[in-house]
């Protein structure tokens, strides 16, 4: 029998079947199902990290089936794009910490967890600079398709095959690319006959030593694709001990806060 999801108290509507509620002194973000939830979202549970959208419980809310998860005060990445290719320590501290949530999720004790939705909606950005992704095991409708922006799913995936982990990699290297360049690898190969570019030769300042990991993670053929998201930890590493770089959530957080003044005056 499912359990009751107890304690709770409804505070406003986020959207349509998310909203915030409130136990205790603690907010959390409640998602409503019109049937019990997908089974892969009850091993969300198992993923922790300062980089993940933990899941805290998950059962019947009144009479509907529901998850609850972290409430992240901020905003989704894709809020944060539309404007061009992000400065670089902000680009690359929300690559880093993406990566990090995939290689935790892929290298489960028990076996690889998939995200397979992976894009900037997935990706919420707490004001204080964190990064934390969102909705792992939800990817999938119950119709079958994706619950994500086409520029960030697989070919493969595209032709009709299932999300896994190569396909996770993809949406990685496409979400990668666009902080970079601001543009997903799709736009940026319309206007280069098909194939997609290094991206440094869309950014004159991003030095070349992060083309071929980014190009590898985003490979059309599988079989030519990064296994995992591991190595762009260590590309980013490097490049930024290469480019004097200082990455942390600061930059991000002064351009949150920026862009808030901005909507405020």
């Amino acid at each position: 029998m499912t359990a009751l999801l107890l304690g709770y108290d409804f505070v406003t509507a986020v959207s349509k079947r998310l909203y915030k509620v409130r136990r205790g002194n603690e907010h959390f973000l409640l998602k409503t199902y019109e049937a019990q939830p997908p089974e892969a979202i009850a091993r969300a549970s198992k993923l922790q990290g300062p980089w993940v959208a933990e899941l805290r419980d998950i059962g019947l809310f009144d009479t509907r089936h529901a998850v609850v998860s972290e409430w992240v005060e901020g905003i989704e990445l894709s809020g944060l794009l539309g404007q061009g290719a992000l400065p670089q320590p902000v680009a690359l501290h929300i690559a880093f910490e993406v990566a990090r949530a995939l290689t935790a999720a892929h290298e489960l004790d028990d076996g690889a967890m998939v995200h397979g939705a992976l894009d900037p909606s997935h990706v919420l950005l707490r004001q204080d600079g964190a990064v934390k992704v969102c909705n792992f095991g939800g990817g999938v409708r119950r119709d079958g398709l994706l619950r994500a922006h086409r520029g960030f799913v697989a070919p493969e995936v595209l032709a009709g095959g299932e999300a896994d982990v190569l396909s996770d990699v993809y949406a990685c290297g496409a979400l990668v690319y666009l902080l970079l360049t601001g543009k997903t690898p799709a736009e940026a190969a319309l206007s280069n006959r098909g194939v997609v570019p290094p991206p440094s030769r869309l950014q004159p300042g991003l030095d070349d030593s992060l083309d071929a990991t980014l190009l590898e993670l985003i490979a059309s053929d599988p079989a030519e694709r990064a296994i995992s998201v591991r190595g762009l930890t260590g590309a980013i590493d490097t490049y930024t001990e290469d480019m004097e770089l200082e990455l942390g959530p600061e930059p991000l957080a002064e351009l949150m806060a920026s862009m808030a003044r901005a909507r405020a005056a």
